[in-house]
């Protein structure tokens, strides 16, 4: 999966719990917030945003800030949120 997102400009990635529950996650084909932060740490994204949140969250700052942690350019993703992509040369 690194290799398919190697530099990628954005990559929006599974996070399904906190890092708490990282076993939990695994054991049904998800990933803890993170995880995604360390797979986008490791194919140098330029920017990780957080999906499929689990509903358990009510309050989702505590994803984000693990995610953070490891790659401090993460967001979880909201409903109808945007996000322009700047053209490189």
């Amino acid at each position: 999966m690194v290799e398919l997102g190697k530099d990628c400009d954005v990559m929006i990635h599974d996070a399904t719990t906190a890092a708490d529950l990282e076993e939990k996650a695994n054991m049904y084909g998800h990933s803890s917030s993170s995880q995604a932060a360390d797979m986008a740490k490791r194919a140098n994204a330029g920017k990780l945003f957080l999906t499929h949140i689990s509903p358990r969250y009510e309050d989702i700052a505590q994803l984000e800030a693990d995610a953070k942690a490891i790659f401090d350019n993460s967001q979880v993703a909201e409903d109808f949120l945007e996000y322009q992509i700047k053209y490189k040369d």
